[in-house]
């Protein structure tokens, strides 16, 4: 049976000012305590058709979705409470049911959750791979939803690099070559993704790690320590104040022997403000990398 088809004013207009949002929260209020107070319902007028009514129906679901997503968007990135805003996340979804915008921040959520998972026993491991499978999940449900979703693409590049650390050597390869490609993806469709340019570096310096003719019969031999650094770059002129984003970069300019440009990004960690969670580890490596460069030029 074919779904019935809803406007989004999620997906249609991201950047709704806030006031229209906390204004469809009082109608909805509006709306639940007349009754309780004993007020007759008011019934639309004869000509206000049931279109009409639907509509309006569908604008108020949607602005409510919005209002859950900025919400769970706030949980996430200012007070780093991952659950409360996995579980904004899911009562949006209850509103806009094949919303990419929410999916992908679904997925964004059980990654962050299980990166802060204890992973000590094999329970615990277990326990935190399947947490990591949900967030590729909700990424190819983005996908699914909108196959143009950059950040969908750029979402499953995450949880497959999470999920490759779980694999034996020939699994995990081939999740990395999918890591590419879905970053690569992502940058296709949206070249101003930081996210995907971070992942796409990321990759790239990862997978230079391993020896050279590990990495060609394992179909890896693509990796290139410099082509890190160019998407680590990428990255950090799209966002410039995410720390992890520089932290990666420096590390990448001092396995190439490129001391000056990591210390230009290693200067600038101490004055940048708090958006990530871990962003007080990265300060701290930060700190040690200064130190280590120190070492190798004396």
């Amino acid at each position: 049976m074919p779904q019935s088809r809803r406007v989004s004013v999620v997906s249609a207009f991201p950047s709704i000012p806030q006031f229209f949002c906390g204004a469809s929260v009082l109608v909805l209020m509006f709306l639940n305590v007349l009754p309780a107070l004993g007020a007759t319902q008011i019934s639309p007028p004869p000509h206000v058709n049931d279109t009409t009514a639907i509509a309006q129906a569908v604008v108020v679901d949607s602005m409510s979705a919005l209002f859950l997503i900025q919400e769970g968007d706030e949980f996430a990135e200012k007070e780093f409470d991952n659950q409360r805003a996995l579980a904004r996340y899911l009562d949006a979804l209850t509103v806009e049911p094949n919303s990419d915008e929410i999916f992908w921040r679904i997925s964004r959520a059980y990654v962050d959750i299980a990166e802060h998972l204890p992973s000590v026993t094999e329970n615990d491991r277990t326990y935190q791979l399947a947490t990591y499978e949900r967030a590729m999940e909700y990424a190819n449900k983005a996908i699914g939803a909108d196959p143009g979703s950059s950040m969908g693409y750029a979402r499953r590049a995450v949880a497959t690099s999470r999920i490759a650390m779980f694999s034996g050597v020939w699994e995990s390869s081939e999740l990395i070559n999918r890591v590419r490609e879905d970053a690569q993806r992502a940058i296709e469709l949206d070249p101003r993704n930081s996210l995907a340019h971070f992942m796409l570096g990321r990759t790239h310096e990862r997978t230079s790690e391993r020896p050279w003719m590990f990495r060609v019969v394992l179909g890896l031999a693509w990796a290139d320590l410099e082509e890190a650094a160019v998407h680590y770059e990428e990255a950090i002129r799209l966002r410039p104040d995410f720390i992890s984003y520089r932290i990666s970069c420096a590390r990448a300019y001092f396995e190439l022997g490129e001391y000056e440009k990591a210390k230009a990004h290693l200067s600038v960690i101490p004055s940048l403000l708090k958006l990530d969670e871990d962003d007080d580890r990265f300060k701290q490596e930060a700190k040690d990398l200064v130190e280590r460069i120190r070492e190798e030029e004396e």
